[in-house]
């Protein structure tokens, strides 16, 4: 197992260990058998009408700094495993590229980036410059500008890590 996956491994270890740690095995059992597990949101049938998911999470209270890490944490390994399914040399690819594609589809979810199919097939003969073109001509660089730009650089730049402020 690489450095890179222990790594993930550990933090969404640590993640999962802070928030579930709080309640014992019969408190969360009870309020799963009476919340019900819904995974996409929709409205409290009580009173407040809050917006909840999952075992009744109540998304209108917000989230905690913690629970934003590990969701990001999350979505960055999602990202990661998809791209890992697009292009079967995703490892070997420098830290900078792999960094762009995973922001492009965290960004814009996997469904939209398999719509860039003349960058994907540009990825997959390591054409970067053709894969930079083909972001700068896409709809979702008019829409993202700033960002796309920094993932562009990042394509091209293959040795040069670039801070992202």
């Amino acid at each position: 197992m690489s450095i890179k996956k222990i790594c993930i491994f550990l933090l969404l270890l640590i993640c999962t260990t802070q928030i579930l740690c709080f309640a014992n095995d019969s408190v969360k059992n009870y309020i799963k058998h009476n919340e019900g597990l819904v995974l996409k949101p929709y409205k409290d049938p009580g009173k407040n009408k809050n917006n909840l998911i999952g075992y009744g999470h109540n998304l209108d209270a917000g989230i905690t700094i913690e629970m934003a890490e590990c969701l990001l944490e999350i979505d960055i390994k999602l990202a990661r495993d998809f791209l890992k399914r697009v292009f079967e040399d995703f490892d070997d690819f420098s830290e900078n590229r792999q960094i762009a594609l995973i922001d492009m589809v965290y960004c814009m979810g996997p469904a939209c980036f398999l719509t860039f199919k003349k960058m994907i097939r540009a990825i997959r003969t390591h054409d970067w410059l053709k894969a930079a073109e083909e972001i700068r001509n896409s709809l979702w660089y008019k829409k993202f500008t700033t960002r796309a730009t920094k993932d562009m650089k990042l394509l091209l730049n293959n040795d040069l890590f670039l801070n992202s402020n």
